[in-house]
């Protein structure tokens, strides 16, 4: 395993402390604007043109300042320079397209079920979302790259220096499950039951918690955040995959998309490691893993 060399040795109860304040930073600046407002009270409205723009400016705000504490206090003085600082996170041009390549590839094989099955049931995103409206734009482009940003780029490499590569990858997305709670405040903000929405919020966690694993293993394994935005806006395009919709199919349709699922799983699995191995990426600035 290779350590994020140009990184300053922070104690590990710093690194941890700076990962929450990264989850915590992101969770605020998407409700800093609407608060003590009549807004917040009634519960915020995500999908209102406003909310997604004003959103987007605070967690890019957030972002620029760990980006600036990077630069300033946790880079080492030989490495110190803003091209250090993106090279550190993977934002680099040298090994990009093949590491995008290869995280498109990856997640349209595990997704081979729920594509033939969104073929088959005529219920594509685009079906249900314009294509230039500002809520695809937020669910493709801009959710990915912040949320990819602040949770894999500018956590994993401090948590790297003191945790595996592995350790790490089960970690962090620890704090991007639990980022996503904010979705059970607002819920109750809108006057949902309890109950109901606590099931929600739970399933909502473990999935996202599991994505974020897969999200952080691309990251890690390419050393490109390019790689793990593909995977997360491929993902959102999906959505969570439409098991009600298979168990509904019959006869030779429930056996070919269930094998689809199945196939999909299985070569995904098979795969994976092949696909993402760090040779395939090298560059100016040694691979994590």
């Amino acid at each position: 395993l290779s350590v994020p060399d140009p990184l300053l040795p922070l104690p590990a109860w710093m690194a941890g402390l700076f990962a929450l304040l990264i989850a915590a930073g992101f969770v605020l600046s998407l409700y800093l604007w609407e608060l003590g407002s009549a807004n917040a009270r009634a519960g915020v409205d995500r999908d209102n043109p406003k909310v997604i723009i004003r959103r987007f400016l605070g967690v890019s705000a957030v972002s620029l300042s760990v980006l600036i504490c990077y630069r300033y206090f946790l880079m080492k003085p030989t490495a110190a320079s803003w091209s250090d600082v993106l090279q550190l996170i993977g934002l680099r041009w040298s090994g990009m397209l093949p590491a995008v390549g290869a995280s498109l590839l990856l997640t349209a094989i595990l997704f081979t079920g729920p594509i033939l099955l969104a073929w088959e049931t005529g219920d594509g995103f685009f079906d249900r979302e314009p294509l230039l409206s500002l809520r695809c734009c937020r669910t493709l482009v801009l959710a990915p790259v912040t949320e990819e940003l602040c949770f894999r780029a500018l956590m994993l490499p401090v948590l790297c220096v003191h945790l595996s590569c592995t350790r790490a990858a089960f970690l962090s997305p620890l704090f991007f499950g639990l980022a996503h709670f904010h979705h059970l405040i607002n819920r109750l903000q809108r006057g949902y039951p309890l109950v109901p929405s606590l099931i929600q919020a739970t399933f909502q966690f473990s999935y996202t918690y599991i994505f974020g694993v897969y999200s952080a293993y691309l990251y890690l394994r390419t050393g490109q955040l390019a790689a793990a935005c593909a995977a997360h806006s491929f993902c959102n395009l999906m959505g969570f995959p439409d098991f009600e919709a298979l168990a509904n199919l019959r006869g030779i349709k429930l056996a070919v998309h269930g094998g689809a699922f199945v196939l999909g799983l299985v070569g995904w699995l098979a795969l994976l490691g092949r696909l993402t191995e760090p040779a395939m990426f090298a560059s100016q600035c040694d691979c994590f893993w």
